[in-house]
């Protein structure tokens, strides 16, 4: 309180100091900042998780599409048989009927999109038979092991456009028996 010419002047203190608020920005910038990062990372932890979780159902269901084809195949071209080395082809094609009776060629391979096809080889029947089986495949390879037996290797990768670079999720190997493809 200050008393000029018998008046009295009392200076209040209602605000912030420069100062005062210089740091509470800052603190609170910093603190933002922290938040931001954890919810970013947070974010990409469970896109990557559906990532994992649609890359084995697409494996899955890859390998339930080919082990229902192989068991109703009458013939598998590629790979062939071999004595003396496993052969490993870039897709599988075999024979197989269809709901009328005829006997179709199919060949299951990736595509120019990285994904995985079943592609029928009369174009009469492209409409029904033609589908893709699972998307981002990283590698698709097909050994045959015997007359009747097929190793086939499957590994499904994240999608580039979202990630910038292929990483591979997911990869199994899965043996099937074509009883009729002898």
């Amino acid at each position: 309180m200050v008393i000029l010419n018998n008046h009295s002047i009392e200076f209040r203190r209602d605000g912030f100091s420069l100062t005062e608020i210089m740091i509470s920005t800052l603190v609170m910038t910093m603190m933002l900042a922290s938040v931001i990062g954890f919810i970013h990372s947070g974010s990409e932890l469970w896109r990557k998780g559906y990532s994992k979780i649609d890359a084995q159902n697409y494996k899955r269901a890859a390998f339930e599409l080919i082990k229902a084809d192989l068991m109703k195949a009458y013939r598998i071209e590629d790979p062939m048989a071999s004595t003396t080395s496993q052969i490993t082809a870039p897709g599988l094609k075999y024979s197989m009927a269809i709901h009328n009776g005829d006997l179709c060629d199919f060949r299951i391979m990736i595509n120019s999109d990285s994904s995985l096809i079943r592609d029928v080889a009369s174009p009469a029947y492209e409409t029904n038979y033609n589908i893709r089986i699972a998307r981002n495949v990283a590698s698709f390879s097909v050994t045959r092991i015997s007359t009747w037996t097929i190793r086939v290797f499957l590994e499904i990768g994240t999608d580039p456009d979202d990630y910038g670079e292929r990483e591979t999720i997911s990869s199994d190997t899965m043996v099937f028996t074509a009883p009729m493809a002898g």
